[in-house]
């Protein structure tokens, strides 16, 4: 079996293991469930899981320094798998009532010619929150959570949700309380009992997609020159995850350098990358680091520990179109586009390379980004 072959199928394999559990349905389609605010909340976990995943693995040795014989290059290429730990914290968060509206077309109901001009009445729009009943139930799945099934909102009976049209009218459109319930009361109340369940049906956010464990994986390379310099690139091909995550790519690249400290090995560096599901998600990702080790002096076996610590930014691009229908109040297809920021900034994180055999090495590390826990392992060939 060809070298190509093997590492794209243990590319596959590292990024689809944590996602077989996930549900049937897409995170394209519960998207579509949820406006701003609430489609951030959802994805949080996978926007700080992604981010904190993708700045573990940067470097297998805090020295950046390479010999002279018998070229002045040190290389070592391999693959990177990280699996980050999404914690309890995360599995649920708190949605708006107030971001999703229903506008009521109360202008179009029969027998407003014979209501003075002046009480006749113009469309309404109403929240979510005066239209349904969550059943005190504040917090929903995020895309972590194994729950199947989101908040159930059900809608509230016409007289509420008249009173709810009734301050609208009072207070938007100048009305008098008395006057609204003496003239316009029996025309929205027959209006609401025949189209309220159309306008306003009970909605269902969605439940979560079970990813407990968000998975990065990708090829990457480290090539130390003179100076004391090392350049890294980093690589994934686009290929399918699941039918639930769709396609993933990654790349990326950085730039280490050694410091001049006495008896460890110090190195700075920053490390700038881009991640892509399908088509709906995109992230950027920059990482500042500092790290310190030093090689062990066991004869025959080359064993490096290290500790770091770095700072994260990551961003992540949400496009996607809610269809006409799937949201009460949305009648319209609608495109929505909008940044967030992961929450994963200081980290610290140790690890260890062990070189056994000649031009081979094993590395692992452990990372603690805010409550998000991260277990890195690389292996590949090293040279100097």
């Amino acid at each position: 079996m060809r070298l190509k072959t093997v590492i794209g199928l243990m590319l596959i394999l590292a990024l689809i293991m944590p996602v077989i559990p996930l549900k049937a349905q897409s995170l394209e389609e519960s998207l579509q469930k949820m406006l701003g605010d609430n489609a951030k909340g959802y994805v949080q976990p996978l926007v700080t899981g992604f981010g904190a995943g993708m700045n573990s693995g940067l470097y297998r040795k805090a020295s950046t320094k390479t010999g002279t014989l018998p070229l002045p290059i040190g290389l070592d290429v391999g693959l990177v798998v990280n699996m980050v730990a999404v914690p309890e914290a995360a599995m649920m968060f708190e949605y708006s009532m107030m971001e999703n509206t229903i506008t009521f077309p109360l202008s179009t109901m029969p027998g407003l010619s014979m209501i003075p001009a002046d009480l006749q009445p113009e469309d309404i729009t109403l929240t979510f929150n005066d239209i349904y009943d969550n059943g005190g139930v504040t917090e929903t799945p995020t895309i972590a959570s194994d729950q199947e099934e989101g908040v159930l909102l059900s809608t509230r009976t016409p007289n509420e949700v008249y009173m709810a049209l009734r301050t609208r009218l009072v207070e938007d459109q100048g009305m008098s309380g008395t006057d609204v319930d003496t003239y316009l009361q029996p025309s929205i109340m027959n209006f609401l009992n025949g189209n309220l369940s159309t306008i306003a049906p009970d909605f269902q956010f969605p439940g979560g997609l079970g990813l407990e464990f968000v998975p990065t994986a990708g090829l990457q390379a480290n090539v130390r020159i003179p100076f004391e310099i090392e350049v890294q690139a980093r690589y994934v091909p686009e290929f399918e995850i699941s039918e639930e995550l769709g396609m993933f790519s990654m790349y990326g690249a950085g730039l280490r350098k050694n410091l001049p400290v006495p008896v460890l090995d110090v190195s700075v560096g920053a490390f700038y990358q881009v991640l892509k599901v399908g088509d709906i998600l995109e992230a950027t990702n920059i990482n500042y680091h500092a790290e310190l080790g030093k090689r062990l002096p066991i004869p025959f076996i080359k064993i490096t520990p290290y500790i770091g610590a770095g700072y994260d930014q990551t961003t992540i691009n949400l496009t996607y179109t809610i269809p006409a229908g799937t949201v009460p109040g949305i009648d319209e297809d609608q495109e929505l586009s909008f940044d967030l920021e992961g929450e994963n900034t200081f980290r610290m994180n140790a690890g260890l390379t062990l070189q056994v055999l000649p031009l081979t090495f094993i590395n692992a590390e452990v990372a603690l980004v805010g409550d998000y826990q991260v277990a890195t392992v690389g292996l590949g060939i090293m040279f100097k």
